[in-house]
């Protein structure tokens, strides 16, 4: 009775803790995807505003980063 009670908990430990492995995994590949955009964005903006910055007009550049309206979403 008493090795059939500890297998039960056994069993229920080990569900848990791939339960909580796999809730880090998926935690980990939304925090990368997440810095992955981001960093992609402000390549694009400041991809997209350098061109500006050499003209005379340096105000544009701060009232649209990106001119042809594509930030990459």
């Amino acid at each position: 009775m008493s090795n059939e009670k500890t297998s039960i908990e056994n069993q229920k430990c080990e569900r848990e803790r791939r339960n909580r492995e796999s809730q880090e995994t998926a935690n980990n590949l939304l925090m990368f995807s997440t810095v992955q955009s981001t960093t992609n964005y402000f390549d694009n903006v400041s991809s997209d505003s350098n061109p500006n910055s050499s003209s005379s007009d340096n105000s544009s550049s701060f009232d649209s980063p990106c001119p042809s309206g594509d930030c990459g979403f």
